[in-house]
């Protein structure tokens, strides 16, 4: 009697550790095979787009990724062909030429004259910044005015809730909903409790996140009161010593509250990008954001909807009274378009014409008239359910 071996146990799936769920992915696949693993196969939503030898237990693999969520699997193959594998969903793939990387600034003459084109257009005060973040290549108008910050200091919320806590929120989880609200729906309510979380109070939230915006550079972004606008802040030497013109060339007076530049904005933005390669100022200052929780970030705002806030009131009749509005809610929610409007436009001359020369008729559509002295008894038989048309007559003036 012979014993029969018993069957090979499959080997232990390998451990993806980039890229993670719920985060940005430049294509770089990197983890650790169960040991006896000779080759390793990358999927893309099911798709084989690599299939490498390794050597030891740990594979760092570069594979191309589409600019969308995508499903990444990863297999690997022992000497006597036995496989494992595993998978990593909700993965958002950007290309290889987005991968953080650190370059000098320096001013593209086309690109600024192109900024300066579109400014001037404008008929109110505007400000850009433009920058190429593969090449470097920059462009600014009015880059250091401030302006009204509203909403979009809610990612300077999100960079400070992210370097209080360790990693990224958990899918699902209070502070994760949280956060996705407030970039996704823009959700004041959600902006504000997050504010609380980080200070105890709206303003002393506010403080931490000017504080963490400072550490990184933005110099003119307030976020909570305090701040007053139009004093002289010495410009970044790094950028503007490469010829990107950093200046106040028309700043717009508006008041005191939440504020920013768009010099700012394109630092915050900038910072983000290259800390999802542990480089630049958030990575490397006091900042507290790990790659991970840049990766994060970006995967958030890479499924921010644009919603549409452009809303529309049309008046089709008057008012018998001054009439007020919430203008607050109109400014939060950004945009809203206001017209007056006729329920008969450019009908009387045409109505006038028609009747004149016999082609229309009022028979049957006024069904009464009355002298003018007469004015409440018409009116008051114009608001009963007897009549469809009134018509007043004047009387005429005789000559004296």
């Amino acid at each position: 009697m012979i014993a029969a071996s018993p069957p090979a146990q499959p080997p232990a799936p390998p451990v993806i550790e980039r890229p993670a769920p719920y985060q940005v992915s430049y294509g770089i696949v990197e983890g650790r095979a169960a040991s006896g693993m000779r080759r390793v196969i990358v999927r893309v939503d099911g798709a084989v787009v690599r299939d490498l030898p390794i050597a030891g237990r740990r594979f760092v693999v570069d594979v191309p990724l589409p600019s969308r969520e995508v499903q990444l699997g990863v297999e690997t193959v022992g000497e006597n062909g036995l496989r494992s594998g595993a998978t990593v969903a909700h993965v958002f793939g950007l290309p290889r030429g987005a991968r953080p990387h650190v370059r000098l600034l320096q001013l593209d003459p086309a690109l600024q004259r192109e900024v300066r084109r579109l400014a001037g257009t404008f008929p109110g005060s505007a400000a850009a910044y433009v920058e190429n973040l593969g090449t470097g290549a920059a462009a600014a108008w009015n880059a250091r005015a401030t302006f009204p910050a509203a909403s979009t200091l809610k990612l300077a919320i999100a960079v400070t809730v992210l370097s209080r806590i360790a990693g990224p929120p958990r899918p699902g989880s209070y502070v994760d909903g949280l956060l996705r609200r407030m970039l996704d729906a823009s959700d004041n309510e959600s902006a504000n409790r997050l504010l609380v979380s980080l200070g105890g109070s709206t303003s002393s939230g506010g403080h931490l996140v000017d504080g963490v915006m400072r550490s990184i550079g933005l110099q003119q972004t307030v976020m909570y009161g305090g701040y007053i606008l139009g004093t002289s802040l010495d410009p970044s030497r790094e950028i503007a010593s490469r010829g990107v013109p950093l200046d106040v060339v028309d700043q717009p007076p508006w008041g005191v509250g939440k504020a920013t530049t768009a010099a700012d904005l394109a630092l915050l933005f900038r910072s983000i990008w290259l800390a999802g390669g542990g480089l630049g100022p958030l990575a490397s200052g006091r900042s507290g954001v790990s790659p991970a929780e840049a990766r994060y970030l970006l995967y958030v705002l890479a499924h921010v909807r644009d919603r549409g806030k452009l809303g529309r009131f049309v008046e089709f009749s008057v008012f018998g009274k001054d009439t007020t509005a919430d203008w607050s809610i109109i400014g939060d929610r950004k945009e809203l378009d206001v017209r007056g409007a006729h329920l008969g436009p450019y009908c009387y001359p045409i109505a006038i014409d028609l009747l004149s020369r016999g082609l229309a008729t009022s028979k049957g559509i006024v069904t009464h008239d009355y002298p003018l002295e007469r004015w409440d008894e018409a009116i008051a038989v114009a608001n009963s359910l007897d009549s469809i048309k009134v018509l007043m007559k004047p009387t005429p003036q005789e000559d004296a």
